[in-house]
């Protein structure tokens, strides 16, 4: 759910970029950037609280992953990067240019380690 949405205004694309804003950075830390205890304390954290940067979770994440990734849990709709943006600096991050495609797995997960889906 975006700010605007916990706030009770109306939402656009702008919200969905927030939602795969939260998607990303999950996949990147592996946390929620937003703690709470109740659904009411959640929408109090979105609405009002930074999220935590991804690099105090895992360092590696990549300066320009990391800035994009708080862009798009701005508070505000309009401080959002547009889904081109988006598509922009995934494209431009290091990953997999033979095969044309960005590594979106970031966790140290040894499980999977030498592993590639695609």
């Amino acid at each position: 759910m975006s700010p605007e949405q916990a706030r009770g205004e109306t939402t656009g694309r702008a919200g969905d970029i927030f939602a795969l804003g939260i998607i990303l950075y999950e996949l990147a830390t592996g946390e929620h950037p937003f703690k709470a205890c109740s659904m009411v304390d959640l929408l109090h954290a979105i609405a009002s609280q930074a999220p935590k940067p991804p690099s105090r979770l895992m360092p590696e994440i990549p300066l320009r992953f990391e800035s994009l990734i708080l862009r798009m849990l701005e508070k505000e709709a309009h401080l959002r990067p547009t889904a081109d943006e988006v598509v922009q600096v995934m494209e431009d991050l290091p990953g997999d240019s033979a095969a044309g495609r960005t590594p979106i797995r970031l966790l140290n997960d040894s499980s999977s380690a030498g592993r590639r889906s695609g």
